[in-house]
């Protein structure tokens, strides 16, 4: 990880930045494409675009997960003391 960019299954939150496009095939219901295909269009954008967006802010938010997690376990292992201000 000497990039400096946090890591989720590879990728990070920050896919695009420094990688190139690949092609893939992803197999969804037909309710699902047309629901993508509905919201890609209200956002001006193409299928892959949308895609792209949501998988980057699913990658964040559980980036973002697992930081909370990883602090409610510290304070857990390490409680506040009792005369910490919470101001």
């Amino acid at each position: 990880m000497g990039s400096g960019k946090s890591v989720i299954g590879g990728c990070g939150a920050y896919c695009g930045v420094e990688s190139t496009i690949e092609m893939i095939q992803v197999v969804l219901d037909k309710k699902l494409l047309q629901a993508t295909d509905r919201a890609a269009r209200q956002a001006k954008l193409n299928r892959s675009a949308l895609i792209r967006d949501a998988l980057r802010g699913h990658l964040r938010r559980l980036e973002i997960h697992g930081m909370e997690e990883r602090d409610r376990e510290g304070y857990v292992r390490q409680p506040r003391a009792q005369d910490e201000s919470l101001a």
